[in-house]
């Protein structure tokens, strides 16, 4: 059996195991990112990781990682993601001067989350389908059989979070306005409930107080049309045979998932049924496919 290390890599936290060839975890360890200190920090945090983790005998490590992702050199683009002073920061060459001996495997981590469903999750017996990570944005991929992860020619295939619903809307970190992420994902439940009160809540602080407090329920619902919408724009656009949503919101979907379903069987115009469902590997998705993109890039000679 051969073993590699697939690393979820968040802006606040690293979730990391060593992985087997059928999707096997073994020895999971969390801690913390510290994205919010910059690419020092973060780097630092990787190398313990893998420190604490290393077998004798590993394949490669692959690292889903937040940003534009250039998997043929391992490289950070211009879109940084949630961590600070990651934009051209060329992780693959960054790690590599730690551990020479080992072959590292960059990609991003929606792309990520969406190969670990695909291999043992709840896309296992879908060829073409769309993957959307809810949580303190939005993360998107997209598959088909025929070319697996679908990329872009500017590696920014799938980037889901960023389209533009709101013409002038809210502010969004990758310096548009009104962009999806800022309205139906786990921050923009916050916002609103702060524009609307002027009290910034978690969104599980709000949810907590959906049977007594009307602009909460208010919240909710405007998060659930919003996402509901959008999932219909997907659906026209690349007719699918499911979307998975995963991220930290799954946890939550009991407030919001019946109002979501509702809203895209009354707005769609599709004749077809396409199956929305959640994530069945929650947060280990990303590294279970960081872990898969080992195994599948070194079957291409990489």
């Amino acid at each position: 059996m051969k073993y590699v290390i697939g690393i979820d890599l968040g802006g606040t936290k690293i979730n990391a195991a060593i992985i087997d060839e059928q999707g096997n975890i073994f020895d999971k360890i969390s801690m913390p990112s510290y994205g919010g200190q910059g690419k020092e920090a973060v780097i630092h945090q990787l190398q313990q990781c893998i420190f604490q983790l290393h077998p004798e005998k590993i394949e490669g490590i692959g690292i889903g990682t937040p940003g534009t992702v250039d998997v043929l050199q391992g490289q950070i683009l211009d879109v940084g993601g949630n961590i600070n002073d990651w934009s051209y920061c060329n992780l693959k060459s960054e790690m590599q001067s730690f551990f020479p001996d080992d072959k590292f495997y960059i990609l991003n981590d929606a792309n990520a989350a969406l190969l670990g469903e695909k291999w043992c999750g709840a896309a296992e017996n879908y060829n073409y389908f769309l993957m959307l990570t809810l949580g303190t944005g939005i993360g998107g991929a997209i598959f088909q059989k025929e070319t697996g992860v679908l990329l872009g020619h500017h590696f920014q295939g799938g980037e889901f979070g960023h389209v533009i619903i709101v013409q002038g809307g809210r502010a969004c970190s990758c310096g548009q306005r009104g962009c999806i992420e800022k309205y139906a994902a786990g921050s923009a439940i916050s916002i609103s409930y702060e524009e609307k009160t002027g009290l910034l809540l978690t969104g599980q602080e709000i949810f907590s107080r959906l049977e007594f407090d009307e602009i909460a329920k208010k919240v909710v619902n405007e998060f659930s049309n919003y996402l509901g919408l959008y999932l219909v724009n997907l659906q026209n656009i690349f007719d699918p045979e499911a979307i998975v949503l995963g991220g930290g919101l799954i946890d939550s979907k009991d407030v919001w998932w019946e109002k979501m379903l509702n809203v895209v069987k009354n707005e769609s115009n599709f004749k077809n049924q396409i199956n929305i469902v959640p994530g069945q590997l929650k947060n280990d998705a990303g590294m279970i496919g960081a872990g898969k993109f080992v195994f599948e890039q070194q079957k291409k000679g990489y």
